[in-house]
């Protein structure tokens, strides 16, 4: 239809056998002047929106709507959790015997009392509110929807006096070192980096673990920390106008963004998720999670926050690896890190600071974007086969990344059968390394000793993919 425009066409095959279909699209590619041939793909439009009765009633002034913007409601057609996959809320406590939250938790411990009872009784709402967002119960009729049904251990690290490192520290330890956890998130903020707590988020990302927290609500130009640490996503916020300005998706203004304090990494803010902004338009477009009134008496209320952006994309975290387990797939915290990043919408929020879109590719106010749950449930990585993919496959072959000995090592899964050019770059573009992969082999080193976040590109015949990888010594 728009040959003009973008110089495509659509070929319809006299027979509709695969093989076929392959051995044409095989010969299409090596045709002078074709870029690339690939199959056509059938997506869909599913919802499945839960039954919890404030997921979504305006007339109860209910709207969760963070859940809908990351199509949250197409990927519970998929999944909705497991209890096999167990989430550490690193926090202030938990009202464990909410209603909404009973069904789904499974223990915890008290880091400021040293003892099992994770219980606020200091009166603070804020752990009980981000545990109800990662993993208040799906689909029981009754209050808000969570992520999924997930298993959640609450893991008590602040109280009235904030939130003390050591305390924090040991919550991470315990993290790693506890097998059947999986993930935590950690909405706790602030500007001083920590020898320890560096070092515990190192230990967790060692064990497999996976960490996220929130960057902050100072409105800065820079990311606090643990979510500075390389080991950890550090997560912006984002908020919705509610159709009162055109109906956008912009960064919240007090959202934390940029590089980190301390430099520990190339880039700070890594993912963007629904935190809400009550003070532009109405406090309906904050984040409706599980409360508890000043009489200690289960409620819902609404907050906004990076704190509360942070467990949104701790609980996309959780369903991709439901979805995985599903499948018969084990992923590991890198491979799951890659499978958020891959698959954010990027270019999507509306950027204050810039008065415009985010940029196209990595930047520092949204890091790779806003996070996509339908895409990244329905990633191939997951399990899925091609035809349920959110995304046509690349016409390159599929390769993972690892840093080790002072190597990056890039594995494709199968022999490479034409020379590929390969680059390590920075999230500013610049090329610190260009080299080429001669064909033959499935596994390739390069030597690169600078500690930090980078991306590794792989380009076969002016088709490019783009990986990201961790060096950490």
């Amino acid at each position: 239809y728009y040959p003009d425009k973008m110089n495509f066409i659509v070929v319809e095959l006299p027979s509709s056998s695969k093989d076929y279909a392959l051995s044409f699209i095989e010969a299409a590619r090596d045709i002078p002047g074709i870029l690339y041939a690939e199959p056509e793909v059938i997506r869909s439009i599913r919802t499945c929106d839960p039954n919890d009765p404030l997921y979504w009633d305006p007339s109860q002034n209910a709207y969760q709507w963070g859940y809908v913007s990351i199509g949250a409601d197409s990927a519970w057609c998929y999944t909705t959790g497991s209890h096999d996959v167990v989430v550490a809320v690193i926090d202030a406590g938990m009202m464990y015997d909410h209603p909404d939250i009973s069904p789904n938790y499974i223990g915890g411990y008290d880091f400021l009392d040293n003892d099992d009872d994770p219980y606020p009784t200091d009166g603070i709402t804020h752990g009980t509110h981000v545990g109800g967002t990662i993993a208040a119960v799906l689909n029981n009729n009754l209050g808000v929807a969570g992520f999924g049904n997930f298993g959640l251990v609450s893991l008590r690290v602040c109280g009235q006096q904030g939130c003390p490192s050591s305390a924090i520290v040991n919550a991470i330890l315990t993290v790693a070192f506890t097998d059947w956890i999986q993930l935590a998130n950690m909405s706790l903020s602030g500007p001083v980096p920590s020898q320890a707590e560096y070092d515990a988020c190192d230990s967790a990302w060692a064990y497999g673990k996976l960490l996220i927290a929130a960057s902050g609500n100072e409105s800065n130009d820079s990311v606090g920390y643990p979510a500075g640490f390389p080991q950890v996503v550090a997560v912006g916020s984002f908020a919705w106008d509610g159709g009162n300005a055109g109906n956008y998706f912009y960064i919240a203004p007090y959202s934390n963004y940029g590089p980190s304090y301390g430099g520990y990494a190339p880039y700070g803010i890594e993912l963007m998720g629904p935190g809400g902004d009550m003070d532009t338009y109405t406090y309906m477009l904050g984040v409706l999670s599980t409360s508890f009134d000043n009489s200690m008496n289960p409620v819902y209320e609404y907050m906004q926050g990076t704190s509360m952006a942070s467990p949104h994309v701790t609980g996309l975290a959780a369903l991709v690896l439901s979805m995985a387990a599903q499948n018969g797939v084990t992923l590991s915290n890198s491979e799951l890190r890659e499978i958020l990043d891959d698959n954010a919408f990027d270019n999507a929020l509306y950027i204050p600071q810039l008065g415009g879109n985010d940029p196209v590719g990595y930047d520092q106010y949204t890091g790779f974007g806003a996070i996509n749950a339908v895409g990244s449930v329905l990633d191939p990585r997951v399990g899925v086969s091609e035809n349920e993919s959110f995304y046509p496959s690349q016409q390159l072959p599929e390769f993972t990344t690892e840093y080790r000995d002072s190597k990056v090592k890039i594995h494709f899964a199968a022999p490479l059968e034409k020379t590929a050019n390969v680059e390590i770059v920075d999230i500013g573009g610049r090329v610190l390394l260009n080299t080429s992969f001669a064909p033959g082999k499935v596994s390739y080193y390069i030597p690169f000793t600078r500690n930090g976040v980078y991306f590794v590109r792989v380009a076969i015949e002016g088709t490019s993919v783009t990986r990201k990888v961790v060096c950490l010594e």
